[in-house]
């Protein structure tokens, strides 16, 4: 990609001048793997929502995606934000939408897919807490106990918050509830983006 056409893609403000400056020239997105969240989530915002060719690139982790975009090697990076923000806040990169309902607190002027012109394409990466199946129900319990005076700490709850995770709490149940629904979800959007096993 020439020098002008990334100083143009910086120029943007929003995901919806970056969609339409994809319509005119080639573009490439990257993220840490194909089959990721992140992959999943972007190829069907380009491909099926905004109707765009963005191209896929897989990097070795986050940092490398960051870094391909800070150098002019791609134009754009789907990642978890913990490894966006610093570079954000630092402004060696431009956060153009969060995928989650509502905006974060971390990146408070960041918009939304909503806000940015495609609803009902929210996404979260979360993560949850696990132990072997056979675990004592006493001792499951007693570690969630534990587990959950741990996040509620303020200065764990606040460094989780300066990185963009938000804490939520779920019993067993829930989170096994979540976990179908999101299989469901992802087989879905899996067979949208018509991915095939290499």
């Amino acid at each position: 990609m020439d020098a002008e056409h990334h100083r143009r893609v910086a120029r943007t403000s929003s995901l919806q001048e970056v969609i339409e400056l994809s319509r005119k020239r080639d573009m490439n997105y990257g993220t840490i793997g194909v089959g990721t969240t992140t992959h999943l989530m972007a190829e069907y915002l380009f491909k099926k929502v905004a109707n765009t060719k963005i191209q896929h690139v897989v990097y070795p982790g986050s940092t490398a995606a960051l870094t391909a975009v800070m150098s002019n090697q791609i134009e754009l990076a789907s990642v978890a934000m913990v490894a966006a923000i610093p570079l954000v806040k630092a402004k060696r990169l431009k956060a153009i939408a969060v995928t989650s309902g509502r905006r974060v607190a971390s990146l408070p002027d960041v918009p939304t897919l909503a806000e940015a012109g495609f609803p009902g394409n929210d996404h979260v990466t979360w993560v949850g807490l696990y132990m072997p199946a056979r675990t004592p129900a006493a001792i499951a319990d007693s570690f969630t106990v534990a587990a959950l005076k741990v996040i509620a700490m303020p200065d764990v709850s606040d460094r989780l918050a300066a990185s963009g995770f938000e804490r939520e709490t779920h019993s067993g149940t829930e989170l096994r509830r979540q976990i179908s629904d999101e299989l469901k979800h992802w087989g879905k959007v899996v067979e949208a983006i018509d991915l095939k096993l290499q």
